[in-house]
C-alpha cells in the first residue's frame, strides 16, 4: 500500500509492548475469566477501532491497556491458583478438540479458585452475548470530511452491451 509524505507512521516504541506468551490451550483456559476481568478495557479497544475505520493508530494506547490488564489478571492465577489453572489447561491440551465439557471437573477446581483468590466468579454462559454498555471518557472523533463526487458526463450515456435491454436492464 502507497503511502504520502504526511503520512505519520508510529515510531517503534509506541509499538512495543510485553506479549502474552500462553499456549492456545492456557489461553483458553483462562479465556473466560480474562475476558471478564478485562471487559472495560476491551470494550475501549473494541470502541476504539470502530470509530477510527481501517486506522490502528488511534487506538495504539487502548490495545497496550487490552494487553496490560491480560498481564495482571494472569500474574494473579499464577500467584494464586497456578496448580489448579494447569491442571485446567493440561486437560484442555490432551482432548482432541480442546473442549470445556470433557475437563468439567479441573474448570471447577479452577472457578473455585479464581472465585476465592480473585473475587471473580465465571461468567455465565450468555455473559458476552448480552448487550454491555460501554460508557468512555475518549472524545468521538471527528468524521474527515470527504470531498464532493465530481459529476460523470457517461453517466446518461447507452450501454455499450446490446443484450443490456434484452435482459431488462433499461433506464
Amino acid at each position: 500500500m502507497p503511502f504520502t509524505e504526511t503520512f505519520n507512521l508510529p515510531a517503534r516504541d509506541e509499538l512495543m509492548m510485553q506479549e502474552i506468551k500462553l499456549t492456545f490451550p492456557a489461553m483458553k483456559a483462562a479465556s473466560l475469566h480474562m475476558g471478564k476481568y478485562c471487559d472495560d478495557q476491551s470494550k475501549e479497544f473494541m470502541l476504539c477501532k470502530s470509530e477510527n475505520g481501517k486506522d490502528p493508530r488511534p487506538c495504539l494506547n487502548e490495545g497496550k491497556e487490552v494487553t496490560r490488564c491480560g498481564m495482571e489478571f494472569l500474574q494473579k492465577v499464577k500467584k494464586s491458583c497456578a496448580e489448579s489453572f494447569t491442571d485446567y489447561w493440561k486437560c484442555l491440551d490432551t482432548q482432541h478438540e480442546l473442549k470445556f465439557r470433557f475437563c468439567r471437573k479441573y474448570q471447577t477446581i479452577f472457578d473455585n479458585c479464581v472465585e476465592e483468590q480473585i473475587g471473580l466468579t465465571r461468567p455465565d454462559i450468555m455473559h458476552f452475548m448480552k448487550i454491555r454498555l460501554h460508557k468512555t471518557n475518549r472524545p468521538k472523533p471527528e468524521e474527515p470530511e470527504l470531498p464532493a463526487p465530481l459529476a460523470d458526463p457517461d453517466l446518461n450515456r447507452e450501454p455499450s452491451n446490446p443484450h443490456y435491454r434484452r435482459y431488462g436492464f433499461s433506464k
